[in-house]
């Protein structure tokens, strides 16, 4: 691997590392931290699966996300998630 190689992998891992030591983090390091995609992060915060609010700051808004909310969404016990993939699929075929 080269210097520079190793410089951008460097990076990386320190930037992963932040979002893991922050309680409260931007929706870039959010999506990081959780391997959930932005768009899909926003649409979690807004149907209250997860913390998260937009905070509207000098020139543009911004969001921020609870870490300890996304370590309960992904430790939540599977039957919860099925119940609730039960539901959207119901919902689904009815609609079909």
């Amino acid at each position: 691997m080269t210097e520079p190689e190793l410089d951008i992998l460097a990076a990386k891992i320190a930037e992963k590392l932040n979002a893991v030591s922050v309680r409260y983090m931007s929706l870039k390091q959010a999506a990081i931290y959780s391997g959930i995609g932005q768009k899909q992060l926003i649409k979690m915060a807004e149907a209250g699966k997860i913390k998260g609010r937009k905070i509207k700051r000098e020139k543009r808004a911004g969001w921020s996300f609870d870490r300890e909310s996304i370590d309960e969404f992904w430790h939540q016990p599977w039957d919860e998630i099925n119940v609730e993939a039960r539901s959207i699929l119901d919902h689904i075929r009815r609609k079909a």
